[in-house]
């Protein structure tokens, strides 16, 4: 059986717009927007090259802090940093 939607809307009962939620649409409502996160490069502190004219306690000292500003963390990332501050 076909009924036409025109009756369908019209034989809806008259309690059905104070159970549905209004949704309302103002000149002033601002859409939503996203902006990307910001990418924030971090620069690694490069530790001095330690060339035997000052304390070995020192210079582990110093190693030790940049090791830790840099998040160097194990003994491999360690080994790496200090390679690298020889160059």
């Amino acid at each position: 059986m076909y009924v036409p939607m025109a009756s369908v809307v019209s034989a809806a009962p008259s309690t059905a717009a104070s159970v549905l939620p209004s949704v309302t649409a103002t000149a002033s409502a601002v859409p939503f927007v996203t902006t990307p996160a910001p990418v924030v490069f971090k620069q690694l502190q490069q530790p001095r090259t330690y060339n035997g004219s000052t304390n070995l306690r020192d210079y582990r000292a110093h190693f030790e802090r940049v090791c830790k500003v840099n998040g160097w963390s194990t003994a491999q990332d360690k080994d790496l940093g200090l390679g690298r501050s020889s160059c």
